[in-house]
């Protein structure tokens, strides 16, 4: 997480990428949930924001 930000939708990313089984800790478990939430959030607000700026481009 060195070479990114860790205010970026690519660091949950890279989280989410990591290995989690049920050996692992319950702080991962816990960060890989955060993450999850984090990236799907942050890729359904910005659909909707693409979304919206063409529907108010087309209005005027």
């Amino acid at each position: 997480m060195n070479k990114i930000g860790v205010h970026s939708l690519r660091a949950a990313e890279e989280f989410l990428l990591g290995d989690i089984n049920e050996n692992s800790s319950k702080l991962e478990k816990y960060c890989f949930q955060i993450a999850f939430v984090i990236f799907v959030v942050g890729h359904v607000l910005g659909l909707l924001c693409t979304n919206c700026c063409r529907s108010c481009a087309a209005a005027l």
